[in-house]
């Protein structure tokens, strides 16, 4: 693997598979049905919207998606290091080719070639 191949991976088994997720469970969750007391508002919410407002709060709920992702990536990376972390980090795959180093700029560059990135 590659880490084209990796970047691409998380976005289409993370951003892309968890974004769908959520148009479903908003789209067709009730209110009533949900035994989640903030699920209940949030559906509440999505279903009192408009269908163009709707279309907006899944844009945020994917940057939110790609932020955190892109995040995580920054870290091991070595762009982004956490609090009291003093070492590099290592991303290995198979017999041991490294993959991190520019996770997050790769990860970026995929998410800006999506159709609709710049509307």
């Amino acid at each position: 693997m590659t880490p084209e191949q990796f970047s691409s991976g998380l976005m289409r088994e993370i951003v892309d598979a968890n974004s769908a997720i959520y148009r479903e469970l908003y789209i067709k969750g009730r209110p009533e049905k949900s035994r989640i007391p903030w699920g209940r508002r949030a559906l509440t919410l999505f279903h009192s919207l408009q269908p163009d407002q709707q279309e907006v709060l899944f844009e945020i709920m994917r940057q939110i998606s790609v932020d955190t992702v892109s995040n995580v990536l920054a870290i091991l990376d070595g762009g982004s290091p956490l609090k009291d972390s003093f070492e590099d980090y290592s991303l290995t795959y198979g017999g041991g080719e490294k993959l991190n180093g520019d996770l997050q700029s790769l990860f970026l560059a995929e998410e800006e070639q999506r159709p609709g990135y710049n509307q």
